[in-house]
Protein backbone atom coordinates (compact mmCIF):
# COMPACT_ATOMS: atom_id res chain seq x y z
CA UNK A 1 0.00 0.00 0.00
CA UNK A 2 1.90 3.27 -1.33
CA UNK A 3 1.72 6.15 1.13
CA UNK A 4 0.93 8.42 -1.80
CA UNK A 5 -2.27 6.53 -2.75
CA UNK A 6 -3.31 6.82 0.90
CA UNK A 7 -2.94 10.99 0.33
CA UNK A 8 -4.81 10.67 -3.09
CA UNK A 9 -7.96 8.60 -0.97
CA UNK A 10 -8.00 10.79 1.61
CA UNK A 11 -8.12 14.05 -0.75
CA UNK A 12 -11.47 12.21 -2.62
CA UNK A 13 -12.43 11.86 0.48
CA UNK A 14 -12.32 15.30 1.27
CA UNK A 15 -13.79 16.58 -1.94
CA UNK A 16 -16.19 13.58 -2.84
CA UNK A 17 -15.28 14.75 -6.46
CA UNK A 18 -12.95 12.95 -9.14
CA UNK A 19 -12.27 16.16 -10.87
CA UNK A 20 -12.02 18.44 -8.00
CA UNK A 21 -9.58 15.66 -6.33
CA UNK A 22 -7.53 15.24 -9.16
CA UNK A 23 -7.18 19.53 -9.84
CA UNK A 24 -5.88 19.26 -6.33
CA UNK A 25 -3.24 16.69 -6.56
CA UNK A 26 -2.50 17.77 -10.06
CA UNK A 27 -3.02 14.19 -11.86
CA UNK A 28 -5.60 13.18 -14.36
CA UNK A 29 -8.83 12.24 -13.36
CA UNK A 30 -8.27 9.06 -15.31
CA UNK A 31 -5.06 8.44 -13.02
CA UNK A 32 -7.12 8.97 -9.55
CA UNK A 33 -9.51 7.00 -10.57
CA UNK A 34 -6.99 4.02 -11.11
CA UNK A 35 -4.82 4.37 -7.97
CA UNK A 36 -8.42 4.08 -6.28
CA UNK A 37 -9.43 1.19 -7.79
CA UNK A 38 -5.49 -0.64 -7.22
CA UNK A 39 -5.92 0.37 -3.40
CA UNK A 40 -9.86 -0.92 -3.34
CA UNK A 41 -8.12 -4.56 -5.10
CA UNK A 42 -5.29 -4.30 -2.65
CA UNK A 43 -7.76 -4.15 0.23
CA UNK A 44 -10.73 -6.06 -1.08
CA UNK A 45 -12.99 -3.48 -0.41
CA UNK A 46 -15.15 -0.85 -2.54
CA UNK A 47 -14.24 2.40 -0.64
CA UNK A 48 -16.52 4.86 -2.50
CA UNK A 49 -20.28 4.40 -3.43
CA UNK A 50 -20.23 5.15 -7.33
CA UNK A 51 -24.16 4.37 -7.50
CA UNK A 52 -25.50 7.99 -7.11
CA UNK A 53 -24.89 11.70 -8.83
CA UNK A 54 -22.53 12.20 -6.07
CA UNK A 55 -19.92 9.42 -4.64
CA UNK A 56 -20.14 8.82 -1.10
CA UNK A 57 -17.62 6.98 1.18
CA UNK A 58 -18.46 3.38 2.38
CA UNK A 59 -18.30 2.34 6.03
CA UNK A 60 -14.95 0.50 4.58
CA UNK A 61 -14.21 3.95 3.45
CA UNK A 62 -14.96 5.60 6.39
CA UNK A 63 -13.30 3.41 8.47
CA UNK A 64 -9.57 3.69 5.94
CA UNK A 65 -10.00 7.42 6.00
CA UNK A 66 -9.55 7.36 10.35
CA UNK A 67 -6.83 5.05 9.54
CA UNK A 68 -5.20 6.41 6.62
CA UNK A 69 -5.00 10.09 8.22
CA UNK A 70 -2.61 8.52 11.01
CA UNK A 71 -0.50 6.50 8.84
CA UNK A 72 0.29 9.57 6.43
CA UNK A 73 0.63 11.60 9.65
CA UNK A 74 2.70 9.34 11.01
CA UNK A 75 4.44 8.95 7.73
CA UNK A 76 5.18 12.83 7.34
CA UNK A 77 6.85 13.33 11.14
CA UNK A 78 9.26 10.51 10.10
CA UNK A 79 10.27 12.09 7.26
CA UNK A 80 10.47 15.71 9.08
CA UNK A 81 12.47 14.04 11.58
CA UNK A 82 15.27 12.69 9.18
CA UNK A 83 15.07 16.22 7.70
CA UNK A 84 16.31 17.47 11.36
CA UNK A 85 18.96 14.53 11.08
CA UNK A 86 20.19 16.84 7.61
CA UNK A 87 19.33 14.19 5.37
CA UNK A 88 16.91 16.77 3.25
CA UNK A 89 18.30 19.78 5.78
CA UNK A 90 17.52 22.10 2.67
CA UNK A 91 14.20 21.32 1.40
CA UNK A 92 11.02 23.37 2.94
CA UNK A 93 7.49 22.27 2.37
CA UNK A 94 5.08 25.47 1.53
CA UNK A 95 1.77 25.95 1.54
CA UNK A 96 -1.47 28.51 1.42
CA UNK A 97 -1.05 31.17 -1.05
CA UNK A 98 1.11 29.98 -3.52
CA UNK A 99 -1.22 30.83 -6.03
CA UNK A 100 -0.50 33.98 -5.90
CA UNK A 101 2.09 35.40 -8.44
CA UNK A 102 3.09 38.29 -5.87
CA UNK A 103 3.51 35.49 -3.08
CA UNK A 104 5.06 33.32 -5.33
CA UNK A 105 7.76 36.07 -6.21
CA UNK A 106 8.20 36.81 -2.40
CA UNK A 107 9.24 32.95 -1.81
CA UNK A 108 11.43 32.87 -4.96
CA UNK A 109 13.35 36.31 -4.01
CA UNK A 110 14.07 35.09 -0.49
CA UNK A 111 15.45 31.41 -1.85
CA UNK A 112 17.46 33.50 -4.55
CA UNK A 113 19.04 36.39 -1.63
CA UNK A 114 19.71 33.23 0.14
CA UNK A 115 21.73 31.63 -2.96
CA UNK A 116 23.08 35.11 -3.44
CA UNK A 117 24.95 34.47 0.22
CA UNK A 118 25.85 31.03 -0.77
CA UNK A 119 23.30 29.28 1.43
CA UNK A 120 20.93 26.94 -0.47
CA UNK A 121 17.37 25.86 -0.15
CA UNK A 122 14.84 24.47 -2.16
CA UNK A 123 10.98 25.13 -1.66
CA UNK A 124 8.48 22.34 -2.51
CA UNK A 125 4.65 24.00 -2.81
CA UNK A 126 2.34 21.76 -1.57
CA UNK A 127 -1.27 22.20 -1.08
CA UNK A 128 -2.68 18.47 -1.01
CA UNK A 129 -2.28 18.00 2.68
CA UNK A 130 -4.63 16.29 4.85
CA UNK A 131 -5.73 18.67 7.10
CA UNK A 132 -6.57 22.58 7.46
CA UNK A 133 -3.24 24.44 6.31
CA UNK A 134 -2.76 25.77 9.98
CA UNK A 135 -3.39 22.90 11.55
CA UNK A 136 -0.94 21.16 9.24
CA UNK A 137 1.50 23.57 9.60
CA UNK A 138 1.43 22.43 13.42
CA UNK A 139 1.57 19.51 13.30
CA UNK A 140 4.73 19.66 10.96
CA UNK A 141 2.81 18.53 7.63
CA UNK A 142 4.07 22.29 6.47
CA UNK A 143 7.09 24.31 7.43
CA UNK A 144 5.57 27.26 6.34
CA UNK A 145 2.17 28.81 5.01
CA UNK A 146 1.37 32.01 3.46
CA UNK A 147 -2.08 33.61 4.34
CA UNK A 148 -3.66 37.20 4.87
CA UNK A 149 -4.45 38.15 7.97
CA UNK A 150 -5.80 40.97 9.77
CA UNK A 151 -5.02 43.25 12.49
CA UNK A 152 -7.53 42.22 15.22
CA UNK A 153 -7.51 38.36 14.47
CA UNK A 154 -6.20 36.06 17.02
CA UNK A 155 -2.74 33.80 16.81
CA UNK A 156 -1.86 30.65 17.99
CA UNK A 157 1.08 31.03 20.49
CA UNK A 158 2.47 28.15 18.92
CA UNK A 159 2.78 30.45 15.12
CA UNK A 160 5.26 33.00 14.46
CA UNK A 161 3.90 35.87 11.77
CA UNK A 162 6.19 37.12 9.19
CA UNK A 163 4.03 40.19 7.98
CA UNK A 164 5.19 40.48 4.09
CA UNK A 165 3.05 43.59 2.51
CA UNK A 166 -0.45 44.59 2.00
CA UNK A 167 -2.64 43.50 0.19
CA UNK A 168 -5.93 45.93 -0.69
CA UNK A 169 -9.46 43.83 -1.11
CA UNK A 170 -11.38 44.18 -4.93
CA UNK A 171 -15.27 43.76 -5.37
CA UNK A 172 -15.94 41.21 -8.00
CA UNK A 173 -19.38 41.12 -9.57
CA UNK A 174 -20.99 39.68 -12.13
CA UNK A 175 -22.28 42.11 -15.07
CA UNK A 176 -25.52 43.62 -14.86
CA UNK A 177 -25.11 43.88 -11.32
CA UNK A 178 -26.18 47.63 -9.74
CA UNK A 179 -22.10 48.10 -8.90
CA UNK A 180 -21.24 47.24 -11.90
CA UNK A 181 -21.12 50.80 -13.90
CA UNK A 182 -19.28 51.69 -10.80
CA UNK A 183 -15.54 52.58 -10.84
CA UNK A 184 -15.53 52.16 -6.95
CA UNK A 185 -17.27 51.22 -3.95
CA UNK A 186 -17.20 51.96 -0.23
CA UNK A 187 -16.94 49.49 2.07
CA UNK A 188 -20.75 50.74 3.67
CA UNK A 189 -22.09 49.47 -0.11
CA UNK A 190 -21.63 45.96 1.33
CA UNK A 191 -24.35 46.29 3.80
CA UNK A 192 -26.93 45.87 0.92
CA UNK A 193 -25.56 43.02 -0.59
CA UNK A 194 -24.74 39.33 -0.11
CA UNK A 195 -21.30 38.04 0.12
CA UNK A 196 -20.18 34.87 -1.39
CA UNK A 197 -17.99 32.90 1.09
CA UNK A 198 -15.53 30.66 -0.38
CA UNK A 199 -15.23 27.09 1.53
CA UNK A 200 -12.84 24.15 0.54
CA UNK A 201 -11.00 21.22 2.33
CA UNK A 202 -7.91 23.71 3.08
CA UNK A 203 -9.61 27.16 3.84
CA UNK A 204 -8.17 28.48 6.51
CA UNK A 205 -7.35 32.30 7.64
CA UNK A 206 -8.72 33.54 4.13
CA UNK A 207 -12.14 33.51 5.25
CA UNK A 208 -11.72 34.84 8.98
CA UNK A 209 -9.32 37.55 8.03
CA UNK A 210 -12.15 39.33 5.89
CA UNK A 211 -14.86 38.77 8.88
CA UNK A 212 -12.25 39.84 10.95
CA UNK A 213 -11.51 43.08 8.64
CA UNK A 214 -15.15 43.99 7.78
CA UNK A 215 -16.20 43.41 11.85
CA UNK A 216 -13.42 46.31 12.06
CA UNK A 217 -15.52 48.84 9.96
CA UNK A 218 -18.71 47.68 11.79
CA UNK A 219 -20.03 46.08 8.26
CA UNK A 220 -22.97 43.67 8.88
CA UNK A 221 -23.51 42.06 5.86
CA UNK A 222 -25.62 38.53 4.99
CA UNK A 223 -23.41 35.55 3.23
CA UNK A 224 -23.65 32.88 1.25
CA UNK A 225 -21.43 29.86 1.29
CA UNK A 226 -20.20 27.84 -1.92
CA UNK A 227 -17.61 25.26 -1.75
CA UNK A 228 -14.52 26.66 -4.22
CA UNK A 229 -11.31 24.49 -4.02
CA UNK A 230 -9.13 27.56 -5.22
CA UNK A 231 -10.21 31.20 -5.56
CA UNK A 232 -9.03 31.59 -8.45
CA UNK A 233 -11.97 29.11 -9.62
CA UNK A 234 -14.56 31.45 -8.70
CA UNK A 235 -16.31 31.83 -12.16
CA UNK A 236 -17.48 28.37 -11.75
CA UNK A 237 -19.82 29.15 -9.18
CA UNK A 238 -23.32 31.91 -9.86
CA UNK A 239 -23.01 35.11 -8.90
CA UNK A 240 -26.27 36.28 -9.33
CA UNK A 241 -26.64 39.54 -7.62
CA UNK A 242 -24.00 39.16 -4.75
CA UNK A 243 -20.69 40.24 -4.44
CA UNK A 244 -16.93 38.35 -3.60
CA UNK A 245 -14.03 39.67 -2.25
CA UNK A 246 -10.68 39.13 -3.14
CA UNK A 247 -6.84 39.92 -2.97
CA UNK A 248 -5.92 43.12 -5.50
CA UNK A 249 -2.57 41.20 -6.40
CA UNK A 250 -4.48 38.40 -7.61
CA UNK A 251 -7.32 40.55 -9.32
CA UNK A 252 -4.80 41.95 -11.31
CA UNK A 253 -2.79 39.11 -12.02
CA UNK A 254 -5.56 37.22 -14.14
CA UNK A 255 -7.00 38.17 -17.14
CA UNK A 256 -10.88 38.10 -15.90
CA UNK A 257 -13.31 36.13 -17.97
CA UNK A 258 -15.91 38.11 -20.00
CA UNK A 259 -19.06 38.99 -17.98
CA UNK A 260 -17.08 40.36 -14.51
CA UNK A 261 -16.54 43.80 -13.00
CA UNK A 262 -13.43 44.01 -10.52
CA UNK A 263 -14.07 47.54 -8.16
CA UNK A 264 -11.78 48.74 -6.06
CA UNK A 265 -13.18 49.87 -2.36
CA UNK A 266 -12.38 53.90 -2.03
CA UNK A 267 -11.66 53.14 1.95
CA UNK A 268 -8.01 53.27 2.81
CA UNK A 269 -8.24 50.41 5.52
CA UNK A 270 -10.11 47.45 3.42
CA UNK A 271 -6.87 46.07 2.85
CA UNK A 272 -5.15 42.39 4.83
CA UNK A 273 -1.82 41.70 5.55
CA UNK A 274 -0.27 38.78 3.14
CA UNK A 275 1.81 37.27 5.80
CA UNK A 276 4.16 33.77 6.24
CA UNK A 277 3.84 31.68 9.21
CA UNK A 278 6.11 29.65 10.73
CA UNK A 279 5.86 27.31 13.96
CA UNK A 280 7.12 29.04 16.59
CA UNK A 281 9.34 26.40 18.44
CA UNK A 282 11.02 25.56 14.66
CA UNK A 283 14.62 24.06 14.79
CA UNK A 284 15.24 22.97 11.43
CA UNK A 285 17.81 25.22 9.73
CA UNK A 286 16.48 24.86 6.73
CA UNK A 287 13.22 26.19 7.69
CA UNK A 288 15.30 29.29 10.00
CA UNK A 289 16.86 30.12 7.32
CA UNK A 290 13.95 30.72 4.57
CA UNK A 291 12.17 32.23 7.32
CA UNK A 292 15.00 34.86 8.37
CA UNK A 293 15.17 35.65 4.70
CA UNK A 294 11.93 36.66 4.38
CA UNK A 295 11.45 38.76 7.71
CA UNK A 296 14.57 40.32 6.20
CA UNK A 297 13.09 40.79 2.71
CA UNK A 298 9.84 42.61 4.75
CA UNK A 299 11.96 44.72 7.03
CA UNK A 300 13.96 46.44 3.64
CA UNK A 301 10.27 46.89 2.34
CA UNK A 302 11.05 44.99 -0.55
CA UNK A 303 8.33 45.79 -3.55
CA UNK A 304 7.88 43.25 -5.89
Amino acid sequence: MRIEHLREFLELAYCLNFTRAAKKLQMTQSGLSKHIQLLESELNVVLFDRSGQRIELTEAGRLLFQEASALVEAHDGVVRKMRSLGHRANCVTVGGMVYNPTVAAWADKAVAALDCSGEEISLVFRNAVTRPLQEALESGEVDAIFTMLDAGQPMASSLEVVPLFRDPLVCVVAQGHPLANRSTISCRDLCEWTLIKPMGTYQILGNAAISSLLTTHEIISSTRVVFLESITDFHTIEFGRDVLLMEKTLAQSRRFPEGYTVLDFSDEGMALTVSALFRADERDPAIITFHDALAQLAQGGAQL
